[in-house]
């Protein structure tokens, strides 16, 4: 049967209505996400490494159901520079000393918020004429000071602006300001009343309104608007920290955080150690991400996925089947070999062939890699610019040969030293000047930014014939007398693009 079509599902979490059908369940990272004994509750992972599909697989499986909760607290694009932006918040960050205890309190006010929206709806706990008592009573009293009854309308932006406007940080005093539709007699009484009911309300009647039910709280796109050099959008997300940790000391409530690797990495956060025990790096090995694409073809082929290495991918590349072909030139992420399978369906579909031969996984190949170089850019861009160029630079260096094979400890020094030399000579406004503060002019040491170029995944580290990448040992291993170094294969096809190679045709 001729393939007609290179559809395996939205290589974006977010806009796939089916993951469901083939969501791979067996996953480390979904096992902690999903225990609400476990303590991990921030899933760290790059782009694309399924930290999304765990979140909505969580909200599919348990949101309909009545033992559950599931609250989504899913900010709006730019909800980070909206909020910073805003004067509330700069008044309020002016003081260091009292901007993170109030910056805490804001991170509890619009999670209880989300929460009690979620258990009544909009309305409340309120029905019509039927009076309510208690922790109800309570409740409804937090949300109608909250402004939030009947708003379903309202973002959680305007939600955390809103509480911030109502305090403002003077030296030493916190003053309050209740809004167009307060007093005008508000005092700082009054603020204090607000603060006190909210944290009182937090430690007691708050949970009590649960009435049993287990509660999972999904924080996804905190990465929308992320600047790490502003100092406000840091203080907002460090305290998210702290407030989360109180949350997962709770029974039967699981935060769950999806974090971008390289947004942690660049957050100030003062005794990280003390969050690592929170941590759940997203790592996929190769059987789990051949399972994750067998499952897609299975699903829009209807090809059974234990039969797919021989009925839909026919051979191999030196001896490597076809889909371990596909996961060992990714970084191991879904989204990256749904891309690169897509991209040899693709040739197949165009070629009029029954099945994906390795010519079509070759030609694919080059393709995918450019693409997934300037992936890189957009990932790490804010932290290590114009790393496509730094890339050029870097294959003008290395000989075809060396591209694809080994290079020891000199070799790497003395190419990086010539990217940075050049770096320092150019004036070109997209040289890759980060290159220079890891590695200064004069040092005969690069560990540092070879040490980000591990990171970043474009070098892998050969121990022994032991082969050390990023997707599966995040640090970089120890630097010996045995030690190589090599391009990760994603890279190398961008790469031979820009080799400066040996001798040409034209000398």
């Amino acid at each position: 049967m001729v393939l007609t079509h290179a559809n395996i599902g939205d290589v974006v979490a977010e806009g796939d209505k089916d993951l469901h059908r083939y969501f791979v369940d067996t996953a480390p990272a979904f096992d902690a996400a999903v225990d609400l004994t476990d303590k991990r509750c921030f899933l760290v992972g790059r782009t694309g490494s399924g930290k999304s599909a765990i979140i909505r697989e969580i909200q599919k499986r348990y949101g309909s159901n009545s033992r559950y909760l599931c609250v989504s607290i899913h900010p709006e694009k730019t909800y980070l520079d909206n909020i910073v932006r805003s004067t509330a918040f700069k008044e309020a960050s002016a003081d260091g000393n009292l901007s993170q205890i109030i910056f805490k309190l804001v991170w509890h006010y619009a999670i209880m918020t989300r929460v009690l929206l979620a258990k009544y709806g909009p309305d409340g706990p309120k029905r019509g004429w039927q009076p309510i008592f208690g922790d109800d009573l309570r409740a409804y009293k937090f949300l109608k000071r909250a402004n939030q009854l009947s708003a379903e309308g309202r973002t959680f932006s305007d939600i955390v602006v809103e509480f911030i406007r109502e305090i403002k940080v003077g030296v030493g005093k916190v003053s309050a300001s209740f809004g167009l539709t307060a007093p005008k007699d508000s005092s700082l009484q009054e603020i204090q009343k607000l603060l006190k009911e909210t944290e009182s309300f937090f430690e007691k009647g708050f949970w009590n309104v649960l009435k049993g039910q287990k509660l999972y709280l999904l924080f996804d796109d905190l990465d929308q608007g992320w600047d790490p050099d502003s100092d406000a959008q840091q203080q907002l997300v460090r305290a998210l920290f702290s407030v989360v940790a109180e949350y997962n000391h709770r029974e039967r409530v699981k935060p769950v955080i999806a974090l971008r690797a390289d947004i942690l990495a660049g957050l100030k956060l003062p005794q990280r150690e003390k969050f690592f025990g929170y941590m759940q790096y997203v790592r996929w090995t190769t059987p789990l991400l051949s399972e994750m694409l067998a499952l897609r073809i299975e699903n829009y082929y209807n090809i059974p996925a234990d039969k797919v290495h021989k009925h839909f991918f026919r051979g191999d590349v030196s001896g490597t089947p076809l889909l371990d072909f596909l996961v060992q030139n990714t970084l191991r992420r879904p989204r990256d070999l749904l891309m690169y399978a897509q991209a040899a369906i693709q040739e197949a579909v165009e070629q009029g062939d029954d099945y994906v031969f390795a010519r079509h996984i070759k030609t694919a190949r080059h393709r995918y890699s450019k693409g997934r170089v300037y992936a890189l850019h957009d990932e790490w861009g804010y932290l290590y610019s114009n790393l496509e160029t730094f890339l050029m630079w870097l294959a003008e260096e290395v000989s075809t040969e060396k591209l694809k094979k080994p290079l020891n400890p000199r070799e790497l020094r003395d190419a990086l030293g010539a990217v940075r030399d050049r770096t320092i000579l150019s004036d070109d406004a997209g040289a890759p000047l980060w290159v220079v503060s890891y590695f200064p002019e004069g040092s005969k040491d690069p560990k540092e930014l070879v040490s980000i170029l591990y990171k970043v995944g474009v070098l892998a580290v050969n121990e022994d014939g032991q082969i050390y990448t990023e997707d599966l040992e995040p640090e970089l291993p120890k630097i010996t007398s045995n030690t190589v170094f090599e391009f990760h294969p994603m890279i190398v096809p961008f790469m031979e693009e820009y080799h400066g190679g040996d001798d040409t045709i034209w000398d």
